[in-house]
């Protein structure tokens, strides 16, 4: 590792951003607890963070790193999931109980989304740009749905009513 520079930490960290983006879009296609997620992100970094706070000498690397490793991690998971799901699909209908779009960036549109219960369970479902005009109208969406390799459901096609 150098000491003013780029090292192999700093790799790690900007690895674990890049694989945290990747999980939070493939945790919008997954019928997966949020909570869920958030216990085990925090698990796995707590217990990484005790693996390595002796052979890291700060404090604050020694956080980015736990938090990269628990993304990336988080990452594997989610992708297995979502890559490993099953061939067949079942289609489900929900009834659409909320409606909304992100916060527009400098480059985006603010990427429209919808809230669905699944078994007593709000999931937002996030649209491209180009379904705004459907979705101010549509009522309810039918879901393609397969099940992952973990065992949680994963959505591999959007239509909306």
């Amino acid at each position: 590792m150098m000491k003013d520079g780029f090292g192999s930490l700093d790799l790690f960290w900007l690895t674990g951003i890049i694989a945290g983006y990747f999980a939070i879009d493939i945790f919008q296609n997954t019928f997966i607890s949020q909570l869920a997620c958030q216990i085990a992100f925090v698990s796995i970094a707590f217990i990484f963070f005790i693996f390595i706070r002796n052979k890291i000498p700060s404090f604050l690397r020694q956080i980015f790193v736990s938090l990269a490793a628990s993304s990336f991690l988080m990452c594997l998971f989610l992708e297995g999931n979502y890559w490993g799901k099953a061939q067949a699909t079942n289609r489900r209908d929900y009834i659409i109980t909320g409606k909304g779009e992100f916060v527009k960036g400098r480059n985006g549109c603010g990427q429209p989304y919808i809230i669905i219960n699944n078994k007593s369970q709000e999931k937002q479902i996030v649209f491209n740009c180009d379904d705004k005009p459907q979705i101010s109208i549509a009522n309810s969406v039918q879901l393609g749905i397969a099940k992952g390799l973990f065992g949680f459901d994963v959505i591999v096609a959007k239509t909306l009513h």
